[in-house]
């Protein structure tokens, strides 16, 4: 997505560990944060996501993340 021009903000991979490295390199080279064991807990926004709350898997640690001001409105199909 990053290199359709899609700002990432970040990778949560519930895993720990066991990842491609490809997958960690590519991430590496474009600067975006990659969290191991960390899931999503909470998506906001009512015809978007405007924002994601992620949550350690041990559910100790949380943190938050935007799209902005103006976030970004497409239909992804996965």
């Amino acid at each position: 997505m990053s290199d359709l021009g899609i700002r990432v903000l970040a990778v949560a991979d519930c895993r720990t560990d066991g990842q491609s490295r490809r997958l960690t390199d590519g991430l590496d080279q474009r600067n975006i944060p990659f969290m191991p064991g960390w899931t999503v807990a909470r998506s906001h926004g009512r015809n978007c996501v405007e924002k994601v709350t992620l949550t350690s898997i041990d559910g100790t640690l949380q943190r938050d993340f935007e799209g902005g001001f103006h976030p970004i409105r497409i239909r992804l199909r996965v």
